[in-house]
């Protein structure tokens, strides 16, 4: 009876698939048992050259919710984006496909969306190399309501749902003119700040309903300078952007000014993002917004705003 009520509701579920034969079966079954049973599932095979393509035409044979489509390899965003094009449903989510999740997940966020008339809602996640625990207690803990104040301030601070894509249950209107950055690493931290920006209420279920793989050859894992300059650029981006509607959010320039320090080895002999970081640094970061750095952070900005060139000897590549 209960899921009756929700026929009109429908969920589209998008898997970017490449090259994850070993993991496919346990993420697409995980899909299948879903507990909220309106949903279509589309399986988008990036150009795999493995038997990824063959694991997801078997299941769309098989299983009437279950669309495959075969494209270019264009990269984890174009996927998506090409997803989005052919959901159908009222609402969308993610699931990378060497992931998986719990059986329980999409009612859970459904009832939180319905609930509290949510944009975004969103849950837990655990990471893992074996096997996650099954959270009862997360399911049945509290759901905090958040303003969009607020869901962007706990975007910035990590300490929640973090900026993935996939540990969340989005209205799909949401993605109107708005899509993931083709060509580029890091494209959650280009996006999900937007579909904020677009929420009035946005909700949090402490449930670790959403199970990360840790693999070693997983793009996170297999990062390169281009890697770094490509999440220092959607950062400042986002930086910007949130600035402007948020010029005393402290977590925003916190945030940004530790992904410098952290990145800085990676692109310091990247002319144009040092560029464009200096002019960040000169126009957009007054010392008085440091105020949620340690103090020997503070002494980092101070050195890489004033006296570059020592700060390059100090933590760059010498």
């Amino acid at each position: 009876m209960e899921n009756i009520l929700h026929l009109e509701e429908k969920i589209s579920i998008i898997v970017p698939v490449y090259n994850v034969e070993a993991y496919l079966t346990r993420c697409i079954e995980s899909l299948i048992q879903q507990t909220y049973k309106n949903i279509e599932i589309i399986l988008v095979n990036d150009g795999s050259t493995d038997n990824s393509g063959e694991i997801c035409k078997r299941y769309a044979l098989n299983y009437e919710n279950i669309f495959y489509y075969a494209k270019e390899n264009g990269g984890l965003s174009d996927a998506r984006n090409f997803g989005i094009a052919r959901a159908t449903g009222e609402y969308l989510a993610f699931v990378d496909s060497d992931d998986y999740v719990d059986t329980r997940i999409y009612q859970c966020l459904q009832e939180d969306i319905e609930k509290y008339n949510a944009d975004i809602a969103t849950c837990a996640f655990q990471e893992f190399t074996d096997k996650p625990f099954r959270d009862d207690v997360g399911r049945q803990s509290t759901t905090e309501v958040l303003n969009r104040k607020d869901g962007i301030r706990y975007l910035l601070m990590s300490s929640k749902y973090c900026n993935y894509a996939w540990n969340k249950l989005y209205r799909k209107k949401l993605f109107e003119n708005i899509k993931y950055p083709i060509g580029m690493k890091m494209e959650d931290l280009g996006t999900t700040y937007l579909l904020f920006a677009k929420s009035d209420v946005i909700t949090y279920r402490p449930f670790k309903a959403y199970y990360y793989f840790q693999r070693e050859n997983s793009i996170i894992h297999r990062a390169d300078k281009q890697f770094y300059a490509d999440k220092l650029t959607l950062g400042m981006e986002r930086f910007r952007f949130i600035k402007k509607s948020y010029p005393d959010m402290s977590e925003n320039y916190s945030f940004i000014l530790r992904t410098v320090f952290v990145d800085y080895k990676y692109i310091c002999e990247n002319s144009e993002i040092m560029s464009a970081v200096k002019r960040m640094l000169d126009s957009d970061v007054p010392y008085r917004m440091t105020k949620g750095l340690k103090k020997t952070q503070k002494i980092k900005f101070l050195i890489l705003k004033y006296m570059p060139h020592c700060y390059r000897r100090l933590f760059g590549v010498v």
